[in-house]
Order: C-alpha cells, then structure tokens, then sequence
C-alpha cells in the first residue's frame, strides 16, 4: 500500500514538473535569442540578462567577453542596478573575464557601486564602503563630479575590448 502511493505521487510530481519548467520558459537553446529580442527594443533585464549569458552561461550558447561588456555597458547606462554594480567589480578587479583587459579605475569602480546602491544594492553599498577607504579625497571628488554625468559617459570598459589586440597582434603602445 505505502509503495503504491509513493509511487503514484512520484509519478504526479514529474507530471507537472514538465509543463512547469515549459512555463518558466526554460529552453536554453533560444534564450539567448529572446534575451536579444528584448535587450535591442531596450528592456534593460534582458540587456543584463543578455550580457550575463555571453559572460557565464555556457548552456546558452558560446562564451563571448567582448559582448557581455556591451550588453552591460548598454543595461547599466539604461539603468540596470546589477549591471552597474558587475562594472563597478571589474574596473576595481574584484571580478575579470578570461581574454579580456579591465582598466583599473577605482574612481570609475566608486562611481558605479554608488549608482548601484542608489538602486538598492546592499552588496554595492558594502564595496564601496570598502573602496572608499582606499581613495584619496581627490580621487572621491573626481568620482562625484563623473556621478552627475554618468550617462554620457564612455563605458571605458567597452574602450578595452576595442583596444584589444587581434590574436597575434601585438597590443598599440
């Protein structure tokens, strides 16, 4: 009797996990393309989510730093609160893609953790707190003045993967 309704309620759950992951829209070969969908009409979750999976998702595709950098840059210059907080990481090099170069600039590293915990990020919040007793009152200067127009800012970020050197070729002095 237990082993009949042990299996019929294994049998119940893994019919309804199927159409429950069908409903969560959970097909890893054409995110990616839907994320792409969405991020070039704007939606900002889908530039980060796009970006995140050219940097870290292999299921979805093949990995690609250059892209990942532009998708960020894009959601974090839309707004994106994670994307802001992703740069802010790798311009102090708390984090790095594999092939590619992040200039250091803790100012611009600052400047992005406090974009992010305007957006609620805690975990921005605690970086820059960290980062903070690292620059000098100029360098915290320099990062408010950039603060009040940070939109029109360059993603330097994306300059770095312009900058990078073809295979074979040695990188510009």
């Amino acid at each position: 009797m237990r082993l009949i309704l042990l299996i019929s309620i294994m049998l119940l759950t893994a019919c309804t996990a199927a159409p429950m992951v069908a409903l969560m829209g959970y097909d890893k070969a054409g995110k990616r393309d839907r994320w792409h969908e969405y991020a070039d009409k704007g939606d900002v979750y889908a530039q980060y989510e796009l970006a995140q999976s050219y940097c870290c998702r292999i299921s979805e595709g093949a990995l690609n730093p250059e892209e990942a950098v532009k998708w960020w840059c894009l959601a974090a210059k839309n707004g994106s609160g994670k994307a802001q907080f992703q740069l802010g990481k790798f311009y102090e090099h708390k984090e790095t893609i594999e092939t590619l170069s992040f200039p250091y600039d803790p100012v611009r590293a600052y400047m992005y953790y406090e974009l992010a915990e305007r957006r609620g990020s805690e975990e921005a919040r605690n970086h820059q707190k960290l980062l903070e007793t690292k620059l000098t009152e100029e360098q915290k200067a320099t990062s408010v003045k950039l603060l009040k127009n940070w939109k029109e800012l360059t993603c330097e970020a994306e300059k770095a993967v312009e900058d990078k050197p073809l295979a074979g070729e040695a990188k510009a002095p």
